[in-house]
């Protein structure tokens, strides 16, 4: 967060799509696992603040904005990425 708000991540911008995505996966179920035990009430903001920096890290690295990269990831009622390997 800067000045509450969620903020993107310039130091992964030279990363591929897909290693950005898996990075914020990585952190995200690392932090859930961490605090599955706790007393805590909800990680809902934690969801929030992750998400809104990934579009903010993916739509700086694209020069478009969070809303569009929202849009393009959007399928149903989560959030994906959709890539290339190996031609399929």
């Amino acid at each position: 967060l800067k000045e509450n708000r969620p903020y993107h991540r310039p130091e992964l911008l030279n990363l591929s799509d897909f290693e950005i995505v898996s990075t914020y996966n990585a952190e995200m179920r690392g932090f859930a696992n961490y605090y599955c035990m706790a007393p805590v009430r909800n990680l809902y903001t934690l969801e929030w603040a992750g998400l809104l920096s990934l579009f903010g890290t993916l739509a700086n690295k694209h020069k478009t904005s969070r809303q569009v990269i929202r849009n393009q990831m959007k399928s149903h009622d989560e959030h994906i990425l959709r890539y290339e390997h190996r031609g399929e």
